[in-house]
């Protein structure tokens, strides 16, 4: 699926959007990795690299490149703009996440079939910063004029809901179900591109 939709675009301002599902594949890796390292203590050495590659991308790297992705494909000047300042929020979500992890360390935990994540202390924005971070992720979705961008936002918007029910106090991580939804939903909006929108130029 990851490389299906990245051979799906002929243009550079799609590769940023194209690149999502890939993250997500990556991000189920590490995670198959850190369950393999908790529950074999041979492969403990593991799990601390995995653990903070993991959250570096999903918490770091995520409310970044999401509003980046959507902006530099989206056609509508105006869109665009307001896009961009989503850009500068995922920015400051992420310094704010990145302090997070240096003062807080994030312990991993099986329940069961569920992998947690646990941050030790009293943070503060992870206690509230994740709805921001929601938001950073899920509104451009919403707001951009792309066509069927709307079915990413939904499938976002849904997945958030059910994990934040399921895990109120924990990280936001894909499943691996979500993550292919999530990344046929990204495929099916780039087969609405068209050639000539494609090659759009600024």
């Amino acid at each position: 699926m990851a490389f299906a939709t990245v051979q799906r675009v002929n243009h550079p301002r799609y590769f940023p959007f194209a690149m999502i599902p890939l993250i997500l594949a990556i991000e189920q890796f590490c995670t198959a990795l850190i369950a393999l390292a908790v529950d074999f203590p041979a492969y403990d050495y593991l799990q601390g690299f995995f653990t903070l590659f993991l959250l570096i991308l999903s918490q770091i790297i995520w409310p970044v490149w999401i509003p980046f992705a959507l902006q530099r494909m989206e056609r509508v000047w105006a869109i665009r703009r307001l896009l961009l300042f989503f850009v500068y929020l995922g920015v400051l979500v992420a310094l704010f996440t990145t302090w997070d992890y240096i003062f807080y360390e994030v312990t991993v935990t099986l329940d069961g079939d569920d992998m947690r994540f646990i941050q030790k202390g009293d943070s503060y924005f992870q206690a509230y910063g994740t709805y921001l971070w929601m938001s950073v992720t899920l509104l451009p979705t919403l707001i951009s004029y792309t066509k069927r961008m709307w079915i990413v936002g939904l499938t976002l918007a849904l997945s958030y809901a059910i994990m934040r029910y399921l895990n109120p106090y924990d990280f936001i991580f894909f499943s691996p179900i979500v993550a292919l939804v999530l990344g046929g939903s990204i495929y099916f909006v780039l087969i609405e591109v068209p050639e000539s929108e494609a090659l759009w130029q600024r």
